[in-house]
């Protein structure tokens, strides 16, 4: 595993803003301050934080339409600001080409836009167009005008960490600033409201702030946006549960992450591989490749994930084998030491037998007591999930850029569990990982040219890479783990049997030989199998409560389970990501312009990403079970 560069931190900001401002409004005014104390808020997250971050200037990304009026206000009064402590750059999310943006709008500075337009780090042009063939007040044209603001609002969201609004109280227009303030809260990404006239600054993290909150003095500003940027960038303090002392585990998991250390595969991850490929089917699965700048984090946590799964389930599979291997050395030992009392003239070779039996039952529990104290004290079951939790998050940066979207939604599950509370931590990384990320960078465009997400090929990308390669791997864990299930059942209830019959045997022989029915030819041989039958049936009950040991802390049938239920969700994904390419496909041979489709692959990249990072927090959740000691 090689080593990987921590993230240099940043933070987006989007901003939606009104194109006639009320009068007296000195909107810059406003705003400089806010920006001011936005980052000096991140400054003073990384002198306090520098371990999480690499050493790399902060950033600070303003992302707009660069409509008249308060998005280019806002964009001019954004970058004259810089200074040495934080770069500062533009970005735009543009619904059509920018001739038919100005021709829409209609842009009265359409000098300035251009001029913006050239400072930004990227332009994401989407697949909309204005339709020039109409009158202005059309009602047709004002539709598809809506659409495209609402899809140019949506996209923006996805761009950012924060939004800040321009409010001057009004309902507005659809997919106006009203509309994008709740749309923004409905997805969990928190609202700074500039309320002009009167200039207030307001933080409104729910939708329940923004319908109730205006009752209530604000915080000072400052201290509000302070508070803000560091609950997204700032370290989180797990919670110490009960019994457990893991206050210190995130600064280990990210120290570990980027440690880039060499471990070498121990004998249990063989065993736990060997064991595995008995049951997998033989087809492999293409792997996932993400964009340069993600697809080194995605490996390290990929490979991390399953360094502490084979570890923690080699260590409770060779656990349960030695566990076994003990309850045999120790019936053998009373079986040496019976002979040897019987015996007329006691051997004293037995002592050492003895004595190498006790020696090798003695190391077998030792080994499986420190084994098990290791892997709870290392948290390597809980280390497992939480790289596999980072892995599945970057697997959706594979494959949401190409529906014009970087910031992946939130798993559904609720905190109702400690473990996915400790989640955050793993959130936070994230995050972090994604947020340093230039969209030009994961999908660069043609040089010169803006990024155009089309949604023929997002949908394609989509549908045949993400949605195709997880039902892929689902259905070989369905029947890996039912098989595995199914043969260890199947095995434990053969041993169960077994053990009836030998007891059977056993019984039938001490009450033949009490009634002296059995010919001495054939009692003398039966009378030295007995010990042997004694041993079998010692041995046997142990066997088969390991192989039920092992099907219940591998978890085979529930997963099983789980990944026969993940593969009917995704199937429906499936139909539903071909309803949508036969859409897209159709309205691409009528007459321009076609509807914008590129927010339906959007939200359908998003309700992929949902569910398979919701089955991931729930299944760290269920099964990040510690070994038992002992």
């Amino acid at each position: 595993m090689t080593a990987v560069n921590r993230p240099a931190i940043a933070l987006r900001l989007a901003f939606a803003g009104k194109r006639s401002l009320p009068p007296g409004t000195d909107l810059a005014h406003l705003l400089s301050p806010l920006f001011a104390a936005v980052e000096a808020a991140v400054t003073g997250v990384v002198a306090r934080d520098r371990g999480w971050y690499s050493e790399a200037k902060p950033r600070l990304t303003l992302v707009s339409g660069l409509a008249d009026g308060a998005d280019q206000i806002a964009s001019t009064t954004f970058l004259d600001g810089a200074d040495a402590t934080a770069e500062r750059v533009i970005a735009a999310i543009l619904p059509f080409a920018p001739d038919a943006y100005c021709f829409a709008s209609p842009m009265a500075d359409a000098e300035r836009f251009r001029a913006l337009l050239g400072r930004a780090a990227y332009v994401v042009e989407l697949d909309g167009e204005a339709r020039r063939d109409l009158p202005p007040d059309a009602e047709e044209g004002r539709r598809e005008r809506t659409a495209a603001y609402r899809a140019q609002a949506e996209v923006m969201q996805r761009h950012a960490d924060i939004l800040i609004v321009v409010d001057d109280g009004s309902a507005g227009a659809a997919g106006g600033t009203a509309e994008t303030t709740r749309r923004a809260l409905g997805i969990g990404l928190p609202v700074i409201r500039i309320i002009v006239p009167a200039g207030e600054v307001r933080v409104v993290r729910t939708l329940d702030d923004l319908d109730h909150g205006d009752n209530a003095a604000p915080p000072p500003a400052e201290a509000a946006v302070a508070a803000l940027v560091a609950d997204l960038l700032a370290v989180p303090q797990p919670p110490v549960r009960r019994g457990h002392a893991h206050a210190g585990g995130h600064h280990q998991l990210v120290a570990e992450f980027f440690g880039g250390e060499e471990r070498r595969m121990l004998p249990r991850q063989r065993v736990w591989r060997w064991f595995e490929h008995r049951f997998r089917p033989k087809e492999t699965i293409e792997d996932d490749v993400a964009a340069p700048p993600i697809e080194p984090y995605r490996l390290r946590a990929n490979a991390l994930n399953a360094q502490y799964a084979g570890l923690y389930r080699g260590t409770f599979l060779l656990g349960y084998a030695l566990a076994v291997a003990a309850v045999c050395l120790a019936v053998l030992s009373i079986i040496v030491l019976i002979r040897n009392s019987s015996a007329h003239s006691p051997d004293y070779q037995a002592w050492w037998v003895l004595l190498w039996l006790g020696l090798a039952k003695l190391s077998a529990v030792i080994w499986i007591q420190r084994a098990a104290r290791t892997a709870n004290r290392e948290r390597w079951a809980e280390k497992a999930v939480d790289y596999r939790y980072l892995a599945e998050g970057l697997r959706t940066m594979v494959y949401l850029p190409a529906a014009a979207s970087f910031r992946p939604p939130p798993p559904l599950s609720a905190p109702f569990a400690t473990r996915v509370v400790e989640q955050s931590t793993v959130d936070r990384l994230f995050h972090a990982i994604v947020r340093q990320v230039n969209p030009a960078d994961a999908t660069p465009p043609p040089k010169g040219q803006p990024i155009r997400p089309l949604a023929a090929g997002a949908l394609a990308v989509i549908r045949t890479g993400w949605i195709g390669r997880q039902l892929a791997y689902h259905r070989r864990t369905a029947a890996t783990m039912a098989a595995m299930s199914r043969r260890l059942e199947k095995l434990a209830n053969f041993l169960s049997v077994a053990v009836i019959a030998v007891v059977c045997a056993d019984l039938l022989i001490l009450v033949l030989g009490g009634l002296h029915v059995l010919p001495d030819d054939l009692a003398d041989p039966l009378y030295k199998a007995a010990p042997w039958l004694l041993f079998t049936a010692a041995i046997l009950p142990a066997a088969v409560a390991a192989l039920n040991g092992v099907r219940f802390q591998s978890e085979c049938s529930r997963l099983a389970d789980r990944s026969e239920r993940m593969i009917s969700i995704l199937e429906g994904f499936d139909r539903r990501a071909a309803t949508l390419a036969e859409r897209v496909a159709t309205a691409d041979r009528r007459p321009p312009p076609p509807r914008l489709h590129i927010v339906d692959a959007l939200r359908l990249g998003e309700d992929v990403a949902r569910v398979t990072l919701d089955e991931v927090a729930e299944w760290s959740a269920l099964y990040a079970k510690e070994l038992v000691e002992p």
